[in-house]
Parts: structure tokens; C-alpha cells; sequence
């Protein structure tokens, strides 16, 4: 306690105590609220596909994102259901051979897009705006790569 006395009643070490103080409640407010944010959606529109590619926002999303085996899928079109509700966030499909993440808004495909080889390499890379490709798609061959991209817009290849 008296080295804690100390140290406030010097200045200059009361300023950096304080800087010091101010920098680790902030990091932490930064890595809590990217965390949460992502829980909560707010990020999941932000998200481009090539976020997706960065190993540490992959694992952010895959830890909060639903088993594709959770949800309700038909064959007509209708949208995704969960407990009931059109599903909104994150999916991932796990299963041998393909291992890959989506998200879905309101139980349908909107926004990225990612399915990765086996041996952890990307194989395709997208974004979905309602149900329909949209913007570049890229496929990656298990070497890493790529074999080719393409241009999307409303579910229709671009020349």
C-alpha cells in the first residue's frame, strides 16, 4: 500500500499509472466489443469476403456460427428456418469434403461466403446480396493457387 502512495504522488508517474490504466481498459473494450458485435450482428454486414480470409476474424465467426444441420432448409426457396423463424447470422457447414462459412439474413444467403479446402487453403471466396451471387468470386486450387475469378452482379456473371 505505501509503494501504491508512492507512486500517485509522484507526477510523472501518476501520468504514465494513468496512461497505462487508460490503454489496457481500452484494449480490452476493443477485443469485448469486436466479440460482441458479432454475436450480435452488427458486424456481419460490415464483413467483406476477403475478412473472411483473415485467421483471426474466421475464428470469431466460426465460433459463433450455427451448424448448417440446425437449420430448416426446403427445396422450393423458402428461407432457412430456425426454432421456427427465418434464421439471420452466421451458418457453418463442417462436414467432409466441404468445411466452409456463410451468413444469412432472414434465412437466405446475404452476404460472404467461404468454403476452404481440407488442407485449410481457401477453395472459393464470394458474396451473396439476396439469395444471388454478387460482386468477385474467386476459386483457389488446394495449392493455394488461384484458378479463376469472376465478376458477379444480381446472380448474373459479368463478361
Amino acid at each position: 500500500m505505501e509503494f501504491v502512495t508512492q507512486v500517485l504522488m509522484d507526477q510523472s508517474n501518476k501520468y504514465l499509472l494513468i496512461f497505462i490504466l487508460f490503454f489496457v481498459s481500452c484494449e480490452k473494450q476493443v477485443s469485448v466489443s469486436d466479440r460482441d458485435s458479432l454475436k450480435s450482428g452488427q458486424l456481419d454486414g460490415e464483413l467483406a469476403q476477403e475478412d473472411l480470409l483473415n485467421k483471426l476474424i474466421l475464428e470469431k465467426v466460426l465460433a459463433v456460427a450455427l451448424p448448417i444441420e440446425d437449420l430448416n432448409w426446403s427445396d422450393d426457396g423458402t428461407p432457412a428456418i430456425h426454432n421456427g423463424e427465418p434464421y439471420t447470422g452466421w451458418i457453418k457447414q463442417s462436414v467432409d469434403p466441404v468445411f466452409g462459412v456463410a451468413y444469412l439474413n432472414d434465412g437466405v444467403d446475404d452476404g460472404p461466403f467461404l468454403l476452404i479446402h481440407l488442407n485449410g487453403k481457401p477453395l472459393m471466396s464470394g458474396a451473396f446480396s439476396e439469395g444471388l451471387k454478387s460482386g468477385k468470386w474467386i476459386s483457389w486450387d488446394e495449392g493455394g493457387q488461384v484458378e479463376s475469378e469472376e465478376s458477379w452482379f444480381k446472380g448474373e456473371k459479368l463478361p
